[in-house]
């Protein structure tokens, strides 16, 4: 079973990598959009910037921030993105990867947690032939 989860980590967590830097420059995108057609509300919600582009006069948010951001527009859709269908198609894909994240990262998370707790409580000494946490 430990094998098959290995296996399964490996195989599913390129495919996270990417789900995840897709979603991060469709955020950007969206930022930009928001930066171009609704600059008054960039500036309200404090000039952010994004993860791969910072719009001219941005302020450099810290993952914590960003991410409260990432979450705000993935839970409820800014007043902005309706005023274009340009913005609306990409908050549609940007939402569509963001469910994809969470589908493909839970196992990912549930798996790391199986082994971890598996190899360290469990197999450490079949792993290495030696127990690594006793003398």
């Amino acid at each position: 079973m430990l094998r098959t989860l290995a296996l399964l980590l490996i195989e599913t967590l390129p495919l996270f990598g990417l789900i995840l830097v897709i979603s991060f420059r469709l955020f950007d995108r969206l930022l930009g959009i928001q930066f171009s057609d609704a600059h008054s509300e960039w500036e309200n919600q404090g000039c952010p910037s994004g993860y791969f582009w910072s719009p001219p006069g941005s302020q450099k948010l810290s993952m914590q921030n960003r991410g409260h951001l990432f979450s705000q527009w993935f839970y409820h859709a800014p007043t902005w993105v309706r005023g274009s269908q340009k913005a609306l198609r990409l908050y549609s894909w940007f939402r569509l990867l963001t469910w994809l994240e969470i589908i493909v990262g839970v196992p990912i998370m549930f798996a790391f947690v199986i082994l971890r707790v598996s190899i360290v409580d469990f197999g450490l000494t079949k792993l290495f032939g030696f127990s690594v946490l006793r003398p």
